[in-house]
């Protein structure tokens, strides 16, 4: 689960920004938190939602968590190759180091994950293993363009031969490179720690971008019985119209219209024995399946939903012929069958997009009320102010982000507020009470 986020020097944030989902005092809405089992345990919220006005920094705090996730499981750069970071731009001198550091729980678990760095090098990366006390020392490892020293701590070693690879493999790690990836790539699996952290960036953590798709549904629907059935009750729970989603086998040579003949052609021609890949079409509103079998055969799938008439029969309809809100549905019915199932923490960058506002309150509802024993974690960002409801929410779950007159993201609490249960915090929101709105200039100005 995420704990806290920090983060300096980078996009809209200049100093130091913590958003946290560790909740307060109070007994409201208990089952909202996974509570901690020790004394030093740090408790977490089950969900965040984030508030703003456009441009305040709410997509930015999903983008750097974003990056810490590829810096920590992908190779962005290949030597000498800068990284992808844009700098905080509106201060006086631009330039110096960018900051990010992630708590996060995993298990019985707490580590503090955190690099330093611009696009050149990664000056300091570190691994924590924390609770409310204290903080113990994993490894720390700083970088300039001639050294690199690491430190390592809490960690029992089986023998000094396995200390030293590590040591060895920690100082030859390129400098735009993270240690916690390069671990991964020289098979150092004795570490457990570092396999921990690697693990919850790598399969526990997933981003929703406003254009993000759940890319594969064609083959999940094969191989998980439990999400094709979910797909239909969830989809008649909504109330969408749609009765099934079915995968439907096509001719590629002659039935998709939507790629290029050359795109096909070059994923034909690359694609193994035994392999498979899924490429949409550029307005993202189709996306078609392939697939090698051992004989080399070449197979295309497509996705297909059904309606019922009048008569009660099915009538097949295309992913392009639905709505842009029933697609989006679509991709976020998976989330909620995998956060019935496992700790999965969703950060989704506005989830009301497309959506009616309904649909929205009801994803998040059926999280919160209908899945109270999941240990999974959802946070959002959202201008959907029906949401901002005490009946559904706890004060500390509904955050707000607002950017001061330099250009600078900060990010608060409604606990801070501390509003009455019984209050109005929509009306209040609208009406600038708790900031984070935008405030327009008189029109009279514009001289039309």
């Amino acid at each position: 689960m995420l704990i806290r986020v920090f983060s300096s020097n980078i996009l809209s944030f200049d100093s130091e920004i913590e958003f946290s989902l560790i909740p307060g005092k109070g007994s409201a809405k208990s089952k909202h938190i996974v509570r901690s089992k020790k004394r030093d345990d740090i408790p977490v919220l089950k969900t965040g939602i984030i508030y703003g006005a456009n441009a305040s920094g709410k997509s930015n705090l999903i983008k750097v968590v974003s990056l810490i996730q590829n810096m920590a499981t992908k190779s962005l750069t290949s030597i000498n190759k800068e990284i992808p970071v844009e700098l905080f731009k509106l201060r006086k001198k631009i330039g110096g180091y960018s900051r990010i550091e992630i708590e996060i729980k995993v298990g019985n678990s707490n580590y503090a994950y955190g690099v330093k760095f611009n696009k050149s090098i990664i000056s300091e990366e570190w691994l924590y293993i924390i609770n409310k006390r204290t903080e113990k020392r994993i490894f720390e490892r700083k970088s300039t363009k001639t050294t690199t020293t690491v430190e390592f701590g809490n960690i029992k070693f089986k023998n000094k031969d396995d200390e030293q690879f590590a040591l060895f493999v920690a100082r030859g790690t390129s400098g735009n490179k993270t240690f916690l990836k390069e671990c991964l790539e020289r098979n150092i699996n004795y570490i457990s720690q570092i396999n921990e952290v690697y693990d919850w960036f790598d399969n526990k953590l997933k981003v929703f971008f406003p254009r993000t798709r759940f890319r594969g549904m064609e083959f999940h629907l094969d191989l998980d019985k439990d999400l094709s059935e979910s797909m239909s009750r969830f989809l008649k729970y909504f109330n969408t119209g749609v009765s099934d989603l079915i995968k439907t086998e096509v001719n590629y040579e002659t039935d998709i219209k939507e790629l290029p003949k050359e795109l096909i052609d070059d994923l034909i021609n690359g694609l193994e024995e035994g392999k498979r890949a899924v490429i949409g079409s550029e307005d993202d509103r189709m996306s078609f399946a392939f697939e090698r079998d051992k004989k080399g055969n070449i197979k295309a799938f497509k996705l297909i939903t059904t309606h019922l008439n009048k008569n009660g029969e099915s009538v097949v309809f295309d992913m392009d012929e639905e709505s842009d809100g029933t697609r989006r549905l679509i991709d976020f019915i998976p989330m909620l069958v995998d956060l019935a199932k496992k700790d999965s923490v969703y950060l989704i960058d506005e989830i009301d997009r497309s959506m009616h506002p309904i649909l929205t309150k009801g994803i998040l509802d059926y999280f919160l009320n209908q899945l109270i024993f999941s240990k999974g974690q959802l946070i959002v960002t959202t201008h959907e102010s029906n949401l901002l409801d005490l009946e559904m929410f706890r004060k500390d779950e509904i955050w707000f982000v607002e950017k001061n007159q330099f250009g600078s993201s900060s990010f608060y609490s409604l606990l801070e507020f501390k509003p009455r249960a019984d209050k109005d915090i929509k009306k209040g929101y609208l009406n600038g009470r708790f900031g984070a709105i935008p405030f327009l200039s008189n029109s009279k100005d514009l001289n039309w």
